[in-house]
């Protein structure tokens, strides 16, 4: 009981320091209620994605889906999605393209459940079904609601503070993990040992170092959007606080990730005073650490610094061996989704055995992962939706050279959207719902902001309506 009450006090303190510390202009009397209560809607349902899911309260009506917080939550998004289908908001927009391919890739992931199957056969295998609505069909409908309801940069912004105001606490929660404060983690079922993997490490609540551990990079280039956009102080000693967090999840390709995005922020970011100033003490720090493990990088201890773990490099190139055999195999319209466990145990175990362990693994490389089970158009589809943010993203930071507020949101989105698809190539990530929301959410916010630059859409100015 005490921990919960930690565990409330810390979030209640979180957010009430970054809400005082960010204090915003006040509303216009334009704004209408309507965009306030949009973006509160997506942010209440985000936070409860991340800490309020199926492991800290579900209902099971015999007969029906389980109830959770955040499935409670996503119905309003979704009824709001579907009446804005029904009154065609779409034929207003010039490039609809995006929502075709996602619509596309849902159809497909239902055809391909068709023919093979919505349930898992096994037990202990991945239930397609539930990948397919955390990883896409819950995704798209985030998708769909930020790009028709988070349109003015109000809530824009809104939005990111929610995502640094996450990333924060993760954060927070990472310290306690890594120092065996286990005592102050709240939610408690971080702390499951049944639930082994990866409990020496920073997991958070999505019990997956490496989900964490970016979740934790989106709120740090949130926090710097931020920063840049106020200067308070209480930002950067904040952004200070989450970098050796970081280094907490004790994995790769989150170091990687996190890299490119210190990499994009170095060279992108428009600031008033010279860069050198800004990122001095970020700098230091992330060499402090480097120098003081180096001498361990070499070594297979991750908790000491160490970045040779051969063993599971193996794994992940065994799997990919397995991959490339099944794309090879059925380059078309491939083996069924949610069917990378079964087909690899049934019919590629033998020839691709994976040393010392009996366990299936999924596919760790998720554009492997999707050619393997929805083909070459199932993959085609998500590489061209992907392509087509990342493509904007840039335009849009092309465009805005000369406005810093404009430029740096642009980078954001941009680097966030790299980071997520450079996580993706050594994890699987269909399993959780509020990592793949946010990129579907920078994914709208980055077209919407290129619409609005080259005219095509309106999104919001500050005081208009």
């Amino acid at each position: 009981m005490t921990a919960i009450l930690i565990g409330l006090y810390g979030i209640a303190l979180c957010y009430t320091l970054i809400i005082i510390d960010l204090k915003r202009q006040p509303i216009s009397p334009h704004r209408d209620v309507g965009a306030r209560f949009n973006r509160y809607l997506l942010a209440t349902w985000f936070v409860s994605s991340v800490f309020f899911g199926g492991r800290f309260f579900t209902i099971k009506p015999p007969g029906f889906f389980d109830i959770t917080i955040e499935r409670i939550l996503f119905a309003p998004l979704t009824i709001l999605v579907a009446f804005d289908l029904m009154r065609g908001v779409w034929r207003y927009r010039k490039d609809f393209m995006t929502e075709t391919l996602l619509f596309i890739l849902i159809g497909l992931c239902t055809i391909s459940m068709f023919n093979h199957g919505f349930t898992a056969v096994n037990p202990a295998f991945p239930n397609p079904w539930f990948l397919f609505i955390s990883g896409y069909l819950f995704p798209t409908i985030v998708y769909l609601y930020v790009k028709n309801r988070i349109t003015g940069y109000e809530e824009i912004e809104f939005v990111l503070r929610v995502i640094f105001g996450v990333g924060f606490y993760l954060a927070i929660l990472a310290y306690f993990e890594f120092f065996e404060l286990r005592q102050y983690v709240y939610p408690q079922y971080i702390n499951d040992p049944t639930v082994w993997l990866h409990l020496d490490r920073a997991r958070g609540p999505f019990l997956n170092a490496a989900v964490n551990g970016l979740m934790i990079v989106f709120g740090f280039i949130a926090g710097v959007y931020l920063y840049s956009r106020s200067g308070r102080k209480i930002l950067g000693v904040a952004l200070l606080i989450m970098i050796p967090s970081i280094y907490f999840s004790q994995t790769r390709s989150v170091y990687l990730a996190f890299l490119l995005c210190l990499i994009g922020i170095g060279f992108f970011l428009r600031t008033d005073v010279p860069k050198w100033k800004v990122f001095a003490l970020p700098i230091a720090i992330v060499l402090f650490l480097f120098l003081a493990l180096s001498p361990r990088f070499a070594t297979t201890e991750r908790r000491a610094g160490g970045v040779m773990q051969i063993e599971e490099a193996i794994i992940r190139l065994i799997l990919i061996e397995r991959s490339i055999a099944m794309i090879t195999e059925e380059p078309i319209f491939g083996h069924g989704f949610g069917q990378f466990i079964r087909a690899a145990a049934e019919r590629y175990k033998g020839r691709f055995p994976i040393p010392g362990t009996a366990e299936e693994h999924q596919q760790h490389n998720h554009i492997l992962g999707i050619w393997a089970e929805l083909g070459i158009i199932g993959v085609t589809t998500y590489l061209t939706i992907v392509t087509r943010g990342l493509v904007k993203g840039a335009r849009s930071i092309a465009m805005t050279f000369n406005n810093k507020r404009l430029r740096n949101l642009s980078v954001v989105l941009f680097i966030g959207m790299v980071a997520y698809l450079v996580n993706n190539l050594f994890i699987e990530p269909a399993f959780f719902l509020a990592y793949n929301g946010i990129f579907f959410t920078f994914l709208a916010l980055a077209e919407n902001l290129h619409l609005s630059l080259v005219g095509k859409s309106i999104v919001r100015k500050e005081g208009s309506t």
